[in-house]
């Protein structure tokens, strides 16, 4: 039990870092002007599109590390649940608040594009789907 709990404890931090790795990488590799609508915080597809793929990335990282580390695959179901719920819960504030106000300006910093960034509500619902669907076929890509 304790082996699986560290399993999807570590499986969870690791999609945490390679999430903050590669979205940083995307967002210094297109800019502010190709991340965001210009003028505001909304996030173009050409963001869009390459943010779910290494979403899908990181979800199967997270789910291999976890089957490696886990005593038996109950550990990459809790982890698959675990992104999936907290995917919903981080959903929750964009489906319910307003867009942020103000104008943007092309001298945005990456922590505040992060913090300011709003995607589309499609993309906000499907994410802990395509997280959660991700962990599994990491974690059973997984060979002991």
């Amino acid at each position: 039990m304790a082996r699986n709990i560290l399993a999807v404890v570590i499986g969870y931090i690791s999609i945490f870092f390679f999430v903050f790795v590669t979205f940083t990488l995307l967002y210094l590799a297109l800019g502010p002007t190709q991340t965001f609508v210009p003028g505001t915080f909304d996030v173009t597809m050409t963001w869009v599109v390459p943010s779910v793929a290494l979403s899908i990335f990181c979800g199967i990282a997270g789910g291999f590390i976890c089957a490696k580390i886990g005593a038996d695959s109950r550990a990459v179901t809790w982890l698959a649940v675990t992104v999936f719920v907290l995917g919903i819960l981080m959903a929750l504030p964009m489906i319910f608040s307003a867009p942020p106000s103000g104008i943007r300006d092309n001298n945005l910093a990456n922590m505040e594009a992060m913090m300011q960034a709003r995607q589309p509500l499609w993309v906000a619902v499907v994410n802990p789907i395509i997280g959660a669907l991700s962990v599994l076929i990491g974690g059973t890509s997984a060979k002991k």
